[in-house]
């Protein structure tokens, strides 16, 4: 094996039982990491505990394709992004995307339910916050769009960056987040109206950079005094800033 899950072991805090499945593992001749989940209720407290015993875990209960689930990663992702780092990930679980609910525990087999503006701000969350990408859905039977919206290269660039990110600004229902070293940033809007974001750049961590790089449109966008950027609810926009 490669990967191993291992179901109801961190809700509760099974910590014996944690590290033995480490130091199983860590006995083993080869590389194989281990996933721990379900992350329900899970206190910042175990974060050096987990850190030392396993390489990604579960922040959340399951999450399905619900904007109410997405949008309870805001919270919880803010509160983990600093123990994100190589070989230890806060896990903001699997991406429903794509024709999903076969054999589901929750639903008839179906697309998924959230919008396009919704999948594009739950990658895009993902993605700064660098949780692990797994896609929980039937890829060969997902649409020509969906394969598009997994593999923009643009965008994965941002979740494989070595600098870790965290938020930066929130107003209301509007959030932004960058990269320690100010290359990404993504705006959020998670209220019901459009919405138009003005975020100064030394609130991004940078000065005014020469260029602001659209991750999901591929192009260039005019550079101002200021990040400004108008979002549709629930909508999002991935920056790579140079």
């Amino acid at each position: 094996m490669d990967y191993v899950k291992a179901d109801d072991m961190i809700a509760p805090y099974w910590e014996d039982e944690v590290e033995a499945f480490w130091h199983a593992i860590d006995r083993a001749d080869r590389d194989i990491l281990l996933s721990l989940s379900p992350g329900m209720n899970l206190s910042t407290d175990h974060a050096e505990h987990l850190k030392a015993h396993s390489h990604l875990w579960r922040i959340s209960a399951d999450l399905w394709d619900r904007w109410r689930d997405v949008n309870a990663q805001f919270d919880l992702l803010r509160e983990w992004a600093p123990h994100a780092g190589p070989g230890h990930w806060p896990d903001a679980d699997m991406l429903p995307l794509g024709r999903m609910g076969v054999r589901a525990e929750v639903g008839e087999p179906r697309e998924s339910l959230l919008t396009p503006d919704e999948q594009r701000t739950m990658l895009t969350l993902w993605c700064i916050a660098r949780s692990p990408l797994m896609v929980g859905a039937d890829l060969p039977n997902s649409s020509a769009e969906t394969i598009e919206l997994l593999t923009n290269p643009e965008v994965l660039a941002a979740q494989r960056h070595p600098a870790g990110a965290r938020e930066v600004w929130r107003e209301g229902r509007l959030v932004a987040w960058a990269s320690e070293d100010g290359a990404f940033a993504a705006l959020f809007n998670r209220g019901t109206e459009p919405a138009e974001i003005q975020v100064p750049w030394d609130v991004l961590g940078t000065a005014r950079p020469g260029s602001v790089r659209d991750c999901w449109s591929r192009a260039d966008l005019a550079v101002g005094d200021e990040l400004r950027v108008k979002l549709q609810p629930h909508g999002s926009a991935l920056l790579r800033l140079s």
